[in-house]
């Protein structure tokens, strides 16, 4: 089956001037302010040199102070990836921009919460996340729990009548097992009961789904993913739908000191105009593998929200606007001896972790996954192997699983 996954740029109450694939190829460029050159030179440095006295005092206004607050770079990258995500447009600084993805996780929650206060996250969150939650917010006196991401009902039960709920931690599909969860029902309970609401949207990038537009007030993203796109540089990014969030987290990021190096800043702008493209073709690409790991005896269930077999494809039908290429197969279970016969003898796919580039991967999942309930859920009868699919030709991977499967049947 061929798919065809539209990219085209969601509705938005913003008024854009151009799709947003032309966005991403266009916008945050100034090339006749930089000597002509396309792409904004990368600016390395720290110190930035004041002309008088009246400048350094701030009595003249000065685009810049010191290079760990922005650079024209920085300002072209926060441009973009504030069109990315339909953040407010208005905002002086667009999105607040970290070095990781895990970082763009923890800023909100150390910048918006505050030592009583309590956190709900999802049970289907990265599981770096949930170490953080449970492992250094206790520290600031911040307590959490677990939500079920398919059962609202539940999540607004562990909302009513607790005061010191200040945040609801979202991502949607879950990682690794990639339940959809109804953000725009989650955004409404969080509404009603006054409690701010913030995703993890790595998976949907920008392109297949912006929270911000179904009511959520911050999105994140590692752009170390499908931004940056070439498994050659880490960063993260913080979006939201007001000035007050936003500075909020730029004034604890200045504090803390976190800093994006120039050379990583270069390569994510450098992946967003190439973006679009890119994840459409995972996107097509992701589906037609699963097509062919349906056929295949072994596979026992596809995890992808955008397969029609997914419980929750009427979600992912809704709220998004195409789809990455990234799932997860549950496959029969036999020894580990036979998982690695599969797996070391794939050519094109690497084993590792991190997603989103142009290299195929795939990794093991165990259901004891850091207490995670997604995955203690899933059969013990089975193997859960999440891929990525990259750039390479659909129909080369297709013939290196297939050899992978005849290797997997004939082992023990």
């Amino acid at each position: 089956m061929a798919y065809n996954v539209d990219i085209k740029a969601p509705a938005s109450t913003k008024k854009k001037q151009w799709r947003l694939a032309t966005e991403m190829a266009d916008s945050g460029r100034a090339p006749f302010t930089h000597a002509g050159f396309v792409n904004i030179p990368s600016y390395r440095g720290s110190t930035i040199q004041f002309a008088d006295l009246a400048t350094l005092d701030g009595e003249k206004p000065v685009s810049t102070r010191y290079g760990l607050q922005t650079t024209p770079l920085l300002d072209a990258l926060r441009e973009v990836l504030t069109t990315l995500e339909g953040g407010e447009q208005q905002l002086a600084k667009g999105c607040v921009l970290v070095s990781s993805g895990l970082e763009a996780v923890t800023l909100p929650m150390l910048a918006l919460l505050n030592s009583g206060d309590h956190l709900l996250v999802t049970d289907g969150a990265y599981t770096p996340t949930h170490k953080f939650v449970e492992r250094m917010l206790p520290r600031f006196g911040i307590t959490s729990e677990r939500y079920d991401p398919t059962d609202l009902g539940k999540l607004e039960k562990l909302v009513e009548g607790n005061e010191r709920c200040k945040m609801i931690w979202s991502e949607s599909p879950s990682s690794q097992t990639f339940e959809m969860t109804d953000l725009p029902g989650l955004a409404k309970i969080a509404k009603k009961h006054g409690v701010l609401t913030a995703a993890d949207n790595s998976w949907g990038g920008g392109i297949a789904m912006r929270p911000l537009e179904l009511g959520i007030d911050i999105s994140v993203q590692s752009a170390t993913k499908y931004v940056c796109g070439h498994s050659d540089s880490m960063m993260g990014f913080c979006v939201a739908n007001s000035d007050e969030l936003v500075n909020k987290m730029e004034d604890a990021r200045a504090l803390i000191g976190i800093y994006n190096a120039a050379e990583d800043v270069s390569m994510s702008l450098r992946g967003l105009r190439t973006l679009a493209l890119r994840y459409q073709a995972h996107g097509e690409a992701g589906l037609t593998i699963c097509d062919f790991l349906a056929q295949q005896p072994e596979v026992r269930t596809i995890l992808h929200p955008a397969h029609p077999s997914h419980p929750q494809h009427a979600i992912w039908q809704r709220d998004c606007h195409g789809t990455c290429g990234l799932f997860s197969v549950l496959i029969e279970k036999k020894s580990r001896a036979a998982l690695a016969s599969f797996i070391d003898g794939l050519q094109l796919f690497g084993l590792g972790y991190s997603w989103g580039g142009y290299k195929s991967l795939l990794d093991i999942s165990l259901p004891q996954g850091f207490g995670r309930k997604c995955l203690a859920d899933v059969p013990h009868d089975r193997w859960l192997i999440r891929f990525h699919i990259g750039l390479e030709d659909c129909q080369d991977l297709i013939e290196d699983l297939r050899a992978g499967f005849a290797r997997y049947r004939q082992a023990a």
